[in-house]
């Protein structure tokens, strides 16, 4: 259950009546012609020169009621499915950097397959993230193909779930027949092995080619409105958060138009722009405010929810990074968001650092823990230890303290709590430091579910085909 409301139903039902009279009356945009016909054909008004659709409120309303309130999400095997419904907490990382910093060197420099590769790697084996991502666009990809290139390695060298952000629809295409290598078409609509994050261009402006295809195949869809707040939204919070209601509401009916029953996640996230030096932000506290405030909107209308988690403009794993990461992660988690995303992003989601997804999965275990809370079962209640210990006993020695500490507290595997000289004795090394170690210790010894030969060599020819494609 959620820890923490920061609206009211008066709020949540002002937002909603406030975004469907943006759409009824000064509507939104699309791309394509076969958007426009589907929403003419519901009843909405199109002006076809414009490529502008006014949505009427009741078809709003009537498409909000077809969505799966749970469904699942899948991975390459059965260990890895996610089934999102109210009540569960899931985790994944960020996605599209196209730098790191190198975690041998410390060098600020591109990403490269290699990096995708060990980023692949360390996260299929981190129990603490479920869900992996295209998280890296390699330099040795054309630049209009990263994400697919991404996606290959990941899907190579992962059994979890990915969540991918495509480019363009071609992109997105190609994805798909890659995922059919590896999973039957027939599976892959019941269970899919990847979801889609689905960014409209603020303000008003759809991506429609990708809801449409996404709707059609069933592939979750996580609708992210993402304005700059003060240039492509207001610059109020309310405000902005009204923007982000009208154009995740205007993707939900175009998909539930397309196909009735296809499953949504609501992620609607927002950047401030620093009016002072130009630059967007990723750990503005007001971040987390929004992020949880979405959350909230999101069960409003019955969908799971996706909140910005651990995000930081610090360029470098410092105090500055550990307190952005901490806040806004932990606002939309309270909230009850059903996934958190945000693992291993430094410098406003510009920069990947393999240091900083591990510290991430720790504080992942973490927020796992606040949101569980404080049991109040008879055995916790330990009226008759109370009793059995008595006045001045030792509590040390009895065995309820053996059997309850490790589920009651949260056990680190990567933060320090030994004494100074047991620290100082063990090589007094910062976090990253132990972060950088056990990343070398996964690359040695976890090996991640296989493809066949046969598989990888279909995989190559798709990606070899793709840019083949890209050329012509």
């Amino acid at each position: 259950m959620p820890l923490l409301e920061l609206l009211t139903p008066d709020h949540m039902e002002l937002i909603h009546s406030s975004a469907l009279d943006i759409l009824e009356s000064v509507g939104i945009r699309v791309t394509t012609e076969e958007a426009l016909k589907i929403f003419a054909e519901a009843g909405a008004q199109v002006n076809k020169n414009e490529k502008t659709v006014k949505i009427p409120s009741h078809l709003v309303e009537e498409m909000i009621k077809k969505f799966p309130k749970v469904f699942e999400l899948g991975g390459r095997d059965n260990k890895n499915k996610i089934i999102l419904e109210r009540g569960r907490f899931y985790t994944r990382a960020s996605t599209g950097f196209m730098y790191v910093l190198d975690f041998k060197t410390g060098e600020w420099r591109r990403a490269t397959m290699d990096d995708a590769f060990i980023a692949a790697r360390v996260i299929d084996y981190l129990d603490k993230i479920s869900i992996n991502a295209t998280h890296l666009f390699p330099v040795e990809a054309p630049l209009q193909a990263g994400d697919v290139y991404s996606f290959k390695v990941v899907l190579e060298n992962s059994s979890k779930h990915i969540v991918v952000s495509p480019l363009e629809l071609r992109n997105l295409k190609t994805i798909w027949s890659m995922a059919k290598v590896i999973v039957p078409e027939d599976r892959l609509i019941k269970t899919p092995v990847f979801s889609v994050l689905n960014c409209p261009n603020s303000p008003l402006t759809l991506r429609d080619d990708i809801t449409i295809f996404c709707s059609k195949y069933r592939i979750p869809t996580i609708i992210n409105s993402a304005p700059v707040i003060g240039v492509s939204s207001p610059v109020t919070l309310a405000g902005t958060m009204i923007l982000q209601c009208a154009e995740a509401l205007a993707t939900l009916t175009l998909i539930q138009l397309v196909n009735p029953g296809s499953p949504a996640i609501w992620g609607c996230k927002s950047t401030p722009l620093d009016m002072r030096y130009g630059t967007p932000l990723a750990g503005a506290v007001e971040i987390g405010l929004l992020s949880a405030a979405n959350v909230e909107l999101a069960h409003y209308y019955g969908l799971p929810a996706e909140g910005f988690g651990p995000r930081t403009d610090s360029k470098m794993l410092d105090e500055q990074a550990g307190i952005e990461r901490a806040l806004v992660a932990l606002l939309p988690a309270l909230a009850g968001a059903e996934i958190i995303s945000g693992a291993g992003c430094l410098e406003a989601v510009a920069t990947f650092s393999i240091e900083q997804l591990i510290i991430d999965n720790e504080l992942y275990g973490i927020l796992e823990r606040i949101l569980n809370g404080i049991s109040f079962d008879k055995d916790r209640l330990a009226i008759d230890i109370i009793k059995r210990v008595g006045i001045g006993g030792n509590y040390l020695k009895d065995l309820s303290t053996a059997k309850y500490y490790r589920s009651e507290f949260f056990i680190p595997r990567l933060f320090n709590r030994r004494d100074r000289k047991t620290w100082t004795a063990s090589g007094a090394k910062r976090v990253e430091e132990v972060a950088r170690e056990k990343v070398e210790r996964i690359l040695n010894e976890h090996e991640p579910l296989q493809l066949s030969r046969e598989e990888k060599e279909e995989l190559n020819a798709i990606l070899k085909e793709f840019s083949k494609s890209l050329q012509g």
